[in-house]
């Protein structure tokens, strides 16, 4: 694949003053920013009188060729659409047939510029598009605070990373001041063990008051040697000090990001909650659009049966509201029991009920009897 796929997206507007413009304004932002390529748009308007017509939007007649082929204008006949575009005319036509009076619908043909890599890849390991579109509001709440979560525990993990960092870079630097250190505590030793050595030489050769300031310098040097250790320990309890702060550190920012992570998870959680509310919701109130409309429809049904009851029917219907038999009826009307129970079965099949008893209650409920 040279180019990236190409999608054709069908919008709905009202009569908002400057809407082309806005949308053709972010077109073109999208262009200039390398994402992806306007192939063709129009904007088609409903009249009041129901009719479509093309808007001019930007005085560009390049544009519009290709996707007004899928509409029957009045005044030509339009140049017919390409079949590859994989575009069904009728769903189009369905669309445009839904705008009210004033309304309008753009088209717009695109190609994503920014997908042209990622198709190509998957087209040379022999793969292909199995699947694509948009997720619901649904899905967006749970997808939103997914990655709020993954960006918030993100952020933690990296302030914990730069603390740590830092909190080693402070323990090098004190491991490397107590090496120092030593190494000045190495020299101060040699310094005085060669004045003690001098010291006893010119002792030997002197007196025994040089004797004493070897003693002095040996001691001395045994004084400076032992600050140079307690020195070089100070360095590396420092250090050590350092390390653990950082290790502390580290523990409380993977705690932190821990928390907001099982923070997430509810969130998570609760979003998914709310969707199968909304989604339960939904559903109830569909079934109950459904069980209202099934109701109204069985309504209608009967008052039109009821329209088509006879005279001789009715009677019959009068009289089995009563407690008199089958056999009385007849003997009311003048006709046969057979009779009557075959203008009761018709009676039955109009109002579509079973019995008698199912009757007189739906008869009473279309105000064919009174209680």
């Amino acid at each position: 694949m040279s180019g990236g796929p190409v999608q054709l997206m069908a919008f709905g507007y009202g009569a908002e003053l400057g809407a082309e413009g806005k949308i053709m304004a972010e077109l073109d932002a999208l262009q200039g920013r390398g994402v992806l390529r306007l192939l063709d748009f129009l904007f088609v308007q409903k009249t009041p009188d129901g009719d479509l017509i093309m808007l001019d939007v930007g005085g560009d007649d390049d544009y519009g060729t290709i996707l007004s082929g899928f509409f029957p204008w009045d005044d030509e006949d339009g140049t017919p659409a390409p079949d590859e575009l994989g575009v069904d005319p009728d769903e189009l036509a369905e669309l445009a047939e839904s705008l009210e009076p004033g309304h309008a619908m753009a088209l717009v043909l695109v190609e994503h510029l920014w997908a042209g890599g990622l198709f190509a890849a998957v087209e040379e390991s022999g793969g292909e598009l199995l699947s694509e579109g948009f997720i619901t509001e649904e899905g967006e709440v749970i997808v939103g605070v997914e990655v709020q979560a993954i960006s918030e525990a993100a952020a933690s993990i990296e302030v914990a990373h730069a603390v740590e960092a830092a909190a080693r870079a402070e323990a090098l630097q004190a491991i490397e001041d107590a090496g120092v250190a030593v190494e000045v505590a190495e020299q101060i030793r040699a310094a005085a063990a060669a004045d003690a050595l001098e010291a006893l030489i010119s002792a030997g050769l002197i007196e025994q008051a040089a004797a004493n300031e070897a003693a002095d310098a040996i001691a001395e040097a045994g004084v400076i040697g032992e600050a140079a250790r307690e020195a070089e320990d100070a360095a590396f309890e420092e250090a050590a000090e350092a390390i653990a702060v950082s290790h502390d550190i580290e523990d409380a920012a993977e705690a932190e990001a821990e928390d907001v992570a099982s923070a997430a998870g509810l969130q998570e959680a609760m979003a998914i909650d709310e969707a199968e509310a909304v989604g339960l919701e939904a559903g109830l109130r569909e079934e109950a659009a459904i069980e209202e409309v099934e109701a109204t429809e069985e309504l209608a049904s009967r008052l039109e049966a009821v329209a088509t009851l006879s005279k001789a029917e009715k009677r019959v219907l009068h009289y089995l509201s009563t407690e008199l038999t089958f056999a009385m009826i007849a003997d009311k009307l003048k006709i046969s029991r057979g009779a009557v129970k075959d203008r009761a079965g018709r009676v039955y099949k109009k109002l579509g009920v079973h019995s008698r008893e199912e009757a007189v209650e739906a008869a009473l409920e279309l105000g064919l009897l009174k209680r």
